[in-house]
This record gives C-alpha cells, structure tokens and sequence, in this order.
C-alpha cells in the first residue's frame, strides 16, 4: 500500500503544475500530468478514487485522462464517470484538459510486493505466475513482454530501493528462479526497471550514493551478461525474437557499449 504522504507528494506535483488563465481559470499541461502518472500509477489510482469521494471531477478527469494514454486503461476514467453519474454532474469548467489520446500502448501491470513476502523473500506468486514451466503454452510469455513494474513497500525508506537489503535479497531470490524475469520489465527509462533489477543483483561496490548505479561497473556488465545468457535460452523456448529483447535490456548502455557486451557473450 501506498503511503498518505506519498500520494500527497503525488498529487503537490501535479497540483504545482498549474497554470493561472484569470478569471478563476487554470490550465494543467496534460503532457506534464502524464509524466507524473506514468512514474507513480499506483498514487494516481488513489488520488482518483479520492477525488471522486470529495467530487472534485475536475482533477479526477485530469488523472484518469492521463492514466488511460500512459497505459490504455480506461478503467479510472469509468470509475470518474460513474461517480459523476451518480453525482448529478453533467459538466465541468475552470479547468481545460488537453484530452488528445492514443490508445497503441499496451496496459502496464504493476506487481506490488506485499510486506510480508518483502520480509520473507517470498517470490513463490512471481514464479507462479511468470515461470516459463507454468504457462501454456509458453508462448503466452510474448503476451507479457515489457509490460510489468514491480514495486516494493518502501515508501517510508528515504534510501533508494537498490540500497535496501530485504529488496536487493528478494530481487536476487527471484532472479536465481526466474532468471529470465527482465524480459517482464517495462524497459522504460523514467521507471528505471533495468537498474534496479541489475543494481540489486550486483555487488553493492557499484553504487554511489547519493548518484545511484554505475551502470559500466564489472560486476553490473556480468550480471547483464548472465541475463542475456538466460534470455537466449527463454527466448529459444518461447519463439521470440532475441536480438529485439537484447537491445530492450541494452537501452541502459550507449551505443558502442552494447556492441561490446553482444561480442563478450558470443565469447562465453
């Protein structure tokens, strides 16, 4: 569960976003909306459901509108509209949406860890339900290529979450069962899946604190190079395109550098 402050934070954000038009009007650049709600679905679903138990419409269309382009998910949006409904609302004024969709991107599924499994290193949910064994046929692993984050109960911790040990010990537990598991991520840079995954199974000498991973560290290069090495195999297994899904799990690297780290697992 999201903690208040964090869905507070959340909502300031976009909130401090606005633009005064006079007269009692403002505008939210909806370009900017979309970017908060795109690094925090989870707040953003709260935040709506808030917003229709006070009946401030207004920016609960303003959130929903955001969430259905970043994920297609029309389901806060319906949620907004019933409530209206029920309200009697039949309009809105003083606040002026740029409402432009596009449906072409797939649902992102957000994977919260519950506090429990987070103390126990549980990962018995996520091998159930993304093990290449368990489904059928497997194939069906295409369906979820890129479309998960995961996200932990940290909220509360002003640490980053790679520096947390009950997260670097659950990542590292999930990946000696699903090794394979990056193929799920969406590879999404202002979601920074990819570091967190790599930088919770590297060693922690390829942190800096205060800046985050050192990407070009060793020890973060081997554990890439693990995961490509396990990703071949899968995507053998499951009839995906390989070469596609090594330049999704490169995109943390520049140019020059994927070319290397390619020519170094041709080695192995």
């Amino acid at each position: 569960m999201k903690s208040i402050k964090s869905v507070e934070r959340f909502i300031n954000r976009i909130v401090d976003s606005r633009e005064s038009l006079g007269g009692g009007k403002a505008r939210i650049d909806s370009k900017v909306v979309r970017k908060i709600v795109a690094g925090d679905p989870e707040s953003a679903s709260i935040a709506v459901k808030n917003y229709c138990q006070t009946k401030n419409f207004q920016m609960a269309l303003l959130i929903a509108g955001a969430y259905q382009v970043e994920f297609a998910d029309d389901t806060l949006m319906e949620l907004v509209k019933q409530a209206m409904e029920k309200a009697g609302e039949k309009g809105l004024a003083g606040l002026q949406i740029d409402d432009s969709r596009s449906n072409t991107k797939p649902p992102l599924r957000i994977l919260e860890v519950m506090p429990k499994d987070l103390k126990e290193c549980n990962v018995y949910n996520f091998v159930r339900l993304f093990s290449v064994e368990k489904l059928n046929p497997p194939e069906k692993a295409k369906l979820l290529r890129g479309q998960c984050a995961i996200t932990f109960p940290i909220d509360d911790d002003p640490r980053e979450a790679i520096e947390i040990p009950p997260v670097r010990n659950f990542i590292r537990k999930l990946n000696q069962h699903l090794p394979y598991f990056p193929y799920y991520l969406t590879p999404a840079k202002e979601l920074s899946l990819y570091y967190l995954y790599f930088g919770c199974l590297a060693d922690e000498s390829s942190l800096i604190k205060g800046k985050g991973l050192m990407v070009t560290n060793e020890g973060v290069v081997i554990q890439v190079l693990n995961c490509l090495q396990s990703l071949e195999h899968f995507c053998s297994e499951i009839s995906e395109d390989t070469y596609s899904v090594f330049n999704d799990i490169l995109s943390i690297y520049p140019d020059d550098m994927r070319e290397e780290i390619i020519e170094n697992l041709r080695r192995r």
